[in-house]
């Protein structure tokens, strides 16, 4: 889920992301997301985000039965041992 941010930045600045943005087919935030997460993978590596099983395990109720498509889930996440 995306969560609202409030920045302050100059507005000469401002239009040029706008313009940049535009030019490469993407909103604002889109592209303030993108530079963040590039900075974020430079100074921590890729290595340390967490992984989607991390940030979700323990948040969702998995059903049980012998279905094959979320048993490879299960077993892509670490959710459950291999059988």
């Amino acid at each position: 889920m995306k969560r609202k941010l409030t920045l302050t930045v100059n507005p000469e600045i401002t239009q040029q992301a706008k313009r940049l943005a535009r030019r490469r087919g993407k909103s604002l935030s889109g592209l303030i997301e993108d530079l963040l997460k590039r900075e974020a993978e430079t100074e921590f590596g890729k290595q340390d985000l967490p992984r989607f099983s991390e940030r979700w395990g323990g948040r969702m109720i998995l059903k049980t039965g012998t279905d094959e498509r979320l048993a490879a889930l299960r077993r892509k996440h670490g959710l459950e041992p291999d059988e």
